[in-house]
């Protein structure tokens, strides 16, 4: 027989609950509120995913209420040492290079490298600033990593770079040098505007970079417009060793190059007797090498030399050391020097203000290195007063590009036409130089 207190305790669990009962009745019968909540809810029931069926998780209802356990955090086994390498890791990509200084004025350096008996070209598009490696992709697609040591050896040239950063503008940059205060001062300024733009993060890429202040109309060749000037000439750069324009475009500061050496299809020449220009006989010229063509819209050089003003000509050492010659030495070695000066024309009509009157020119008169100052004139006899002046069949054959390269001017030289072999090189020298030249010659004339 069980013991009272058990059937007690039956006896309880038989008796039924009334607030039980209660609650029943109410879900039964009353359902106004569940009605008037759908109404203010809208059709959000409906619109709910309906619970899995019995067995489709594998647990049934269980999958429906059961919590999802927590994602393991991806770095729960990484040692300390691999933690510290990802805290360290920087995008090498070009965009997140900016603004680091020495490292990143690499970024679109070429390099070509040997792998087994086959060499392959490749440029320089990231960098780790604080490892000081870099990211190299070649023609084929393959990448690799390396360090400055190894970068510099692979270079394609071995013309000489100049990294300069800030305000400091180089001393020298594609053959060109300022030699004066004054163009010094003006250097140091169109570097300082151009940085400025290329850390401006709200303007456009290639801002402070490029720019073709050279103006063609349409009359003139297609290749002459500003984005194939750019095209072209970024691609001689590129022979050079540096995509100036795949730095640029990240607003960085790249690497220039010193030097700019003219195309190696083109040589120097002594103008022969059989020249209609009777001027030029037995003088120097620039032609097209035997056996040798260069396609129009193709960038043959810069025009190199000494950075200077107009009014600053007769101050180079070779004029200054005519003059205690005498006079006519004197005007014979200023005539000389104007002779190879090429005026920014465009730069300085543009930039009036910042030159302050003056009016920046490039001097090749003791420039033993460059060719582009050796392409003479088209016309026949521009010492004669008489206007206009005769010309070669065909007219010129080159166009003086005037271009900003990072804030810094140059007068590139671009072929108007096709170029074959053994032709020679012209381009328009404009009246007012001619009236100038003359001027010097009545001069020396007049103290003979």
């Amino acid at each position: 027989m069980a013991p009272w207190f058990l059937l007690f305790a039956l006896l309880v669990a038989l008796v039924p609950d009334d607030d039980d009962s209660d609650n029943g009745d109410n879900n039964d019968n009353d359902t106004s509120d569940s009605d008037d909540d759908d109404d203010y809810h809208g059709n959000a029931q409906a619109s709910k995913a309906p619970l899995p069926a019995a067995g489709a998780g594998g647990c049934g209802e269980e999958s429906v209420v059961r919590r999802q356990q927590p994602k393991r955090r991806p770095d729960c086994d990484v040692t300390e040492q691999q933690k510290m390498k990802k805290v360290m890791r920087i995008d090498r990509s070009a965009k997140n290079c900016r603004s680091q200084g020495l490292c990143s004025s690499m970024i679109g350096m070429r390099i070509r490298k040997q792998f087994g008996s086959q060499f392959f070209s490749g440029k320089v598009d990231g960098c780790d600033p604080i490892r000081r490696w870099y990211h190299v992709t070649y023609t084929d697609g393959d990448k690799e990593e390396m360090g400055m040591e190894e970068l510099l050896r692979l270079r394609e040239n071995n013309i000489p770079m100049t990294f300069a950063h800030g305000d400091d503008a180089p001393d020298r940059v594609l053959g060109v040098t300022p030699v004066t205060s004054k163009a010094r001062g003006l250097w140091r300024a169109c570097w300082k505007n151009a940085r400025n733009q290329r850390s401006n993060a709200n303007l456009e890429c290639g801002v402070g970079g490029f720019q073709i202040t050279s103006i063609y109309d349409a009359n003139e060749p297609e290749y002459l417009s500003s984005a194939n000037l750019i095209k072209s000439i970024s691609a001689y750069l590129i022979d050079l060793g540096v995509d100036l324009g795949a730095a640029i475009s990240h607003g960085m500061t790249p690497a220039l190059p010193k030097d700019a050496p003219p195309s190696p299809f083109l040589e120097q020449y002594t103008v022969p007797a059989s020249d209609p220009r009777e001027g030029l006989h037995g003088q120097l010229g620039c032609r097209v090498r035997s056996g040798c063509s260069i396609s129009a819209g193709t960038t043959l050089g810069v025009y190199t030399g000494e950075m200077l003003t107009t009014d600053e000509v007769y101050s180079l050492p070779s004029v200054q050391e005519a003059k205690r010659l005498g006079p006519i030495e004197f005007l014979q070695a200023e005539m000389n020097a104007e002779s190879f000066t090429e005026e920014m024309n465009n730069f300085n009509a543009y930039n009036a203000s910042l030159c302050d009157g003056a009016k920046l020119a490039v001097c090749a008169v003791n420039d033993s290195r460059g060719l582009m100052h050796r392409i003479n004139d088209v016309r026949l006899n521009p010492m004669t007063p008489t206007t206009p002046h005769a010309m070669l069949p065909g007219g010129k054959n080159v166009e003086y590009v005037e271009t900003l390269v990072c804030g810094l001017p140059f007068v590139f030289l671009v072929a108007r036409c096709d170029l074959s072999s053994g032709m020679d090189l012209r381009g328009d020298y404009q009246d007012a130089y001619w009236e100038l030249l003359r001027g010097l010659a009545r001069r020396i004339k007049m103290m003979s």
